[in-house]
């Protein structure tokens, strides 16, 4: 319960931001504890709530709450700590307007860059994806063909703290929960997790329904060391 209820969190922030905080939903305030507790243990989160639970506030806030984190304990990971949100064009203004009102100036890279920016400017802000140690993605089910020129470059990144974000983290099947955990990292920061989710790919297909039921289970617990998922 105290990990979930997310007061701890607010020791985190400016004391001038903590009433702000404190008018989330709880169902946020949940998630962004939950979220960051994920974060500290693994390194990756997906924060994978279903649309108009206010997700991208939840995101904002982590992403605040874990920048905080990383300066207060200082070491290599303060080093080239200019966070970097990718997202569509269409709510980069969102994200602008919600980061200042969080009192943070983060990269935001519309998704639109990775694939066919050309100009100077625009080689040098997919750079920063390279360079910096907390990366954030929304809608991250748009990265999931490995083949497209965005995601080789998303892939790309080093990042010691990856943030994803999507309402639909399984858009058509299972192969496609294999691809999130990829972009994830899931393959370096827990190599065994990773491997069992791919064992359970034919089992979570099967036509019997006691071995499908049983995959299926197994697979979401699997996913809850790095995922937020809530339902309505």
């Amino acid at each position: 319960a105290a990990l979930l209820e997310g007061d701890w969190a607010k020791e985190l922030i400016p004391p001038s931001m903590r009433r702000d905080f404190d008018e989330l939903w709880p169902h946020q305030r949940q998630g962004i504890a939950q979220a960051l507790t994920v974060l500290e243990n693994q390194g990756a989160v997906i924060i994978a709530d279903p649309t108009g639970s206010g997700k991208t506030k939840t995101g904002g806030w982590l992403i605040r709450l874990a920048y905080q984190k990383i300066l207060s304990s200082g070491g290599e990971m303060a080093t080239n700590l200019v966070p970097v949100m990718v997202c569509p064009g269409a709510v980069k203004k969102n994200w602008y307007s919600l980061f200042d009102d969080l009192q943070l100036r983060p990269e935001v890279l519309s998704s639109g860059i990775l694939s066919s920016g050309t100009s100077k400017s625009s080689i040098n802000q997919v750079k920063s994806i390279n360079r910096t140690n907390l990366l954030a993605v929304d809608e991250i089910h748009n990265y999931y063909n490995y083949r497209s020129n965005r995601t080789k470059k998303l892939s790309s990144n080093l990042a010691e703290s990856r943030i994803f974000l999507s309402a639909t983290p399984i858009n058509k099947e299972f192969k496609d929960l294999i691809k999130l955990m990829n972009l994830l990292g899931t393959e370096e920061l827990d190599g065994e997790t990773f491997s069992k989710l791919r064992s359970l790919k034919e089992d979570i297909m099967s036509l019997d329904k006691n071995k499908r039921a049983m995959a299926r289970n197994e697979a979401n617990k699997l996913v809850q060391k790095f995922m937020v998922r809530r339902t309505r």
